[in-house]
């Protein structure tokens, strides 16, 4: 006999089959809509119970639905989800420019409903197939990690933890004829080894054991970059999408981001934390000194906002080899200072705070929470 676990998980993925189903065959494309609010329903439901979300749908209903992904998607070197993002860009162009050519017979009302269907649709899916997570048990709780409140003298001595292991971790690391960090397997070779690095941590952490496949190379990197975007989890296609425009500083961290959604933590701040753990225990010096350093760059910032004196103390440990990569890090990001990058930042701030991350894009650097309360463990 199946294990209840699977059985509730199969019912919970065919009573969400019968409910599309119901809606498809209703007439009109107002019914549609409905999706929109049952999933609006089932988010507000599965965050009343973390515990029981964390249960039924993470431990199991998402791990059936992962697997099933990984089996769909990870056949393709390329990201399905970019490709289909052009399609879906094209189509409404398509639709948008055969309303205005053919009037009176596609209307204005008509056509916004047309849409307004399909991103409900759209919707519907992010919720059931993963932005349930954002609703389960903090990773902190379930990896058996206490988090509290610190003061600014225990942040300092983590800051200073963090630009030690950098420190000692850039003389392992490979470098170029310049000196600077280099990546021996080269981007590709990043991830192709950065969902493999998951096997070290699954058997400590028993939630982040699914069924991984390889990060997808962005084909508009250079405008993910503009954005100030360095990577996106593909809901609807479960890929883990990275910008390969990012240095070699940030590029394996960003790779292990992106997996930690895949993973089904959809905060941002246990994203990077879980991001910085698999990259910590890694055989690699690059992954490990990535993982380091991004941290300690998040440490320090939050450092500099509790106590801008213990922060310069702080910044003048680092070695001149960190230091050179912190500018490097620092030039490359500034070239992509714009509007575009503006209003990514205030659609992503906005999208985190209707998902609960009352902190918004602020979300991101709450990882040194999780940081402190491991390493004082």
């Amino acid at each position: 006999m199946l294990e209840q676990k699977y059985v509730n998980a199969l019912n919970y993925i065919l009573s969400y089959v019968k409910g599309v189903f119901k809606v498809f065959i209703f007439r009109g494309r107002r019914k549609w809509l409905l999706l929109f609010l049952a999933g609006v329903l089932i988010f507000i439901v599965s965050g009343a119970a973390p515990d029981v979300t964390e249960s039924v749908y993470s431990r199991n209903v998402y791990v059936v639905i992962r697997g099933f992904q990984a089996i769909t998607t990870s056949w393709a070197g390329f990201s399905i989800a970019e490709i289909l993002l052009f399609g879906l860009c094209a189509y409404v162009v398509s639709v948008a420019v055969r309303a205005i050519l053919m009037r009176p017979k596609y209307t204005i009302p008509g056509v916004l409903l047309h849409f307004c269907s399909i991103a409900a649709v759209f919707c519907f899916l992010f919720v059931a197939l993963w932005g349930i997570n954002y609703n389960r048990l903090p990773f902190a709780e379930t990896a058996g990690i206490s988090v509290r409140e610190y003061t600014a003298s225990e942040l300092n001595e983590v800051c200073v933890e963090l630009i030690n292991r950098a420190n000692s971790l850039r003389g392992f690391v490979a470098v170029d004829e310049e000196g600077n960090v280099a990546l021996p397997g080269g981007k590709d070779g990043v991830l192709d080894k950065s969902w493999r690095e998951y096997d070290g941590v699954k058997g400590r952490y028993p939630t982040l054991d699914v069924r991984y496949s390889r990060p997808k190379p962005v084909l508009l990197s250079e405008v993910m970059s503009f954005a100030g975007i360095t990577g996106v989890y593909a809901v609807h296609t479960g890929e883990a999408n990275v910008n390969i425009n990012v240095g070699a500083l940030e590029l394996p961290f960003t790779a292990c981001h992106e997996l930690a959604h895949q993973a089904g933590y959809a905060r941002e701040d246990e994203a990077n934390f879980i991001s910085w753990l698999v990259c910590d225990q890694s055989s690699s010096a690059e992954f490990r000194y990535s993982g380091n350093f991004i941290a300690m760059i998040y440490a320090l910032n939050s450092l500099r906002e509790a106590d801008e004196s213990k922060w310069t103390q702080a910044r003048a440990l680092c070695s001149e080899a960190v230091n050179r990569d912190l500018k490097m890090h620092g030039q490359f990001w500034e070239k992509y200072e714009g509007p575009a990058r503006e209003i990514s930042t205030a659609v992503n701030d906005t999208f985190l705070k209707i998902y609960q991350q009352e902190e918004g894009v602020r979300s991101y650097g709450r990882m040194v929470d999780l940081l402190i309360a491991y390493l004082q463990q």
